[in-house]
């Protein structure tokens, strides 16, 4: 059985275990950096956190502060779960018009969109979205209920 990303690439993260929990990343200095927050008594959304702006140090062309995301955080206590999505957004004052599709099939970018004349959608200060990484990260700690030992509940 293959899943939906491919039928021939093994993905695996390292992952790295402490008193509290295991933190797994893309590249394990990352998931030090997790893992270490949780030893300290942080929960694991302060360790998320840390673990994603760690990325954006580790691996920045795949990560960093100009990024989004998405996260589901689980309250155990409550039973609740919230999902945060701070994907990139247009600028507001973007105008679809200045995107117009060229007729020749799909961008070479990590999409497989319609091709854009001049690729203007992916290349160049036309391309640049608003990040959601940081204000993503915020909401998703604000979500998180500290017990009386320090930890999320």
């Amino acid at each position: 059985m293959s899943d939906n990303f491919s039928a021939t690439q093994q993905i695996s993260k390292p992952g790295v275990q402490s008193q509290h929990g295991v933190v797994a990343a893309q590249h394990i200095g990352a998931a030090h950096i997790g893992a270490n927050v949780l030893a300290q008594g942080g929960h694991a959304v302060d360790a998320a956190i840390a673990t994603s702006l760690a990325l954006g140090v580790l691996e920045p062309w795949m990560s960093g502060l100009a990024a989004g995301g998405c996260m589901m955080v689980w309250q155990a206590k409550s039973q609740t779960c919230k999902v945060v999505n701070f994907g990139m957004r247009s600028p507001n004052s973007l105008n679809p018009a200045d995107y117009p599709l060229s007729g020749q099939g799909v961008a070479n970018d990590l999409f497989a969109w319609p091709r854009v004349v001049q690729d203007r959608n992916i290349q160049g200060a036309t391309a640049v979205a608003v990040p959601g990484l940081v204000a993503g990260l915020g909401l998703a700690h604000s979500h998180v209920r500290p017990t009386s030992l320090g930890r999320a509940g």
